[in-house]
């Protein structure tokens, strides 16, 4: 069910045959007047209740206290970023009232402890992704199409064009890069409200970097590559390196959020610090240097996804997790026990 514009993922969720429906309405306000409709969904009688993005918590919560229904928050926000004020007392009176909170990486700890979320009622679930399996072949064909040359190094990025993306650091280490004499060619895959002033910047800068848009599945691009980049200025548990992982490469990205939980500097790819253009440079011209380095780079990030970020381990922990919230708070199984916390 979606408070709100749907957007693409209602769509695809529609396209999959599972039922959804729209309430509408956008804001805290227009969310809560959605609560008589939400409420007629009792007669499905709900066994748990989960909710993603600040008002659906307020939402949600509510339901919950009015039908005894166990509610648990999917935490998906970037660590240090609360919200507003009337935001973050909504949540935390639905934390604290709930019957836990699903974080997808550890670094969300500290701000599930700010909104009260009783600590044992935490379970760290990473996003997981499915095999690429069916695309074999897929990024030759498509570098091929693109007419990418086999020495060269294709650095791709798949990310919302906005402020927060700071993509504008990854044209820029592209073109320093190859200022080196460095063979690399940027890619950048996706869409947004910097789409313009980005294409923009990369002509004026001189750097070799296409923009081809929203992609409905990436990974083509992923596998035409030969390292997946990231240069956020804060992330939770990006879902592009956890694709690049999955697809086998190398990744460059910075140390936001969860990234280090995804990638191991130095072995499945490199971490630099946001903003540094000239390490993430650098990080390039390292992997440009020697094939060797970027294919068994890539080969540890496959093995890290097969082991912590497949699709089927990440369902198998919601289903072992939200079959065991059979009652109010108090019913809940002490998870804290046995992830040490």
């Amino acid at each position: 069910m979606a408070i709100g514009s749907g957007g693409r993922a209602l769509a695809e969720l529609r396209e999959s045959a599972v039922p959804v429906r729209e309430l509408g309405g956008e804001g805290v306000a227009a969310g809560l007047a959605r609560l008589p409709a939400l409420l007629a969904e009792r007669k499905a009688a709900p066994t748990v209740v989960v909710s993603w993005s600040y008002n659906a918590h307020a939402l949600a919560g509510l339901f919950a206290r009015l039908t005894g229904t166990p509610h648990v928050i999917n935490w998906h926000r970037q660590p240090g970023f609360l919200g507003s004020g009337i935001q973050e007392r909504a949540t935390q009176l639905a934390g604290c009232l709930g019957a836990g909170a699903i974080a997808v990486s550890e670094t969300q700890i500290p701000d599930l402890d700010t909104l009260r979320v009783v600590r044992s009622r935490v379970r760290v679930i990473p996003n997981g992704v499915p095999d690429p399996i069916g695309l074999d072949g897929a990024g030759a064909a498509l570098r091929a199409e693109l007419d990418l040359p086999a020495d060269v190094l294709v650095a791709v990025l798949v990310a919302r064009l906005r402020p927060e993306k700071r993509v504008s650091d990854f044209i820029h280490a592209v073109g320093s890069a190859a200022q080196r004499g460095v063979r690399v060619q940027g890619v950048v895959v996706g869409d947004g409200p910097e789409d313009s002033s980005l294409r923009s910047e990369a002509e004026a800068a001189n750097a070799p970097v296409r923009f081809v848009g929203f992609q409905q599945d990436p990974r083509r691009y992923i596998l035409a590559g030969d390292v997946t980049c990231l240069t956020s200025g804060f992330e939770a548990l990006p879902m592009a390196l956890i694709e690049a992982a999955a697809c086998g490469r190398a990744c460059v990205t910075t140390d936001v959020g969860g990234t280090r939980e995804i990638v191991v500097d130095g072995e499945s790819g490199f971490v630099v610090a946001p903003g540094d253009v000239e390490a993430f440079a650098g990080a390039l011209e390292r992997l440009a240097s020697s094939a060797d380095l970027a294919q068994r780079m890539g080969r540890m990030a496959h093995q890290r996804w097969r082991a912590r970020f497949t699709f089927e381990r990440m369902v198998d922990k919601y289903v072992e997790l939200l079959s065991s919230v059979s009652g109010p708070p108090t019913a809940w199984h002490d998870v804290g026990a046995a992830t040490g916390r």
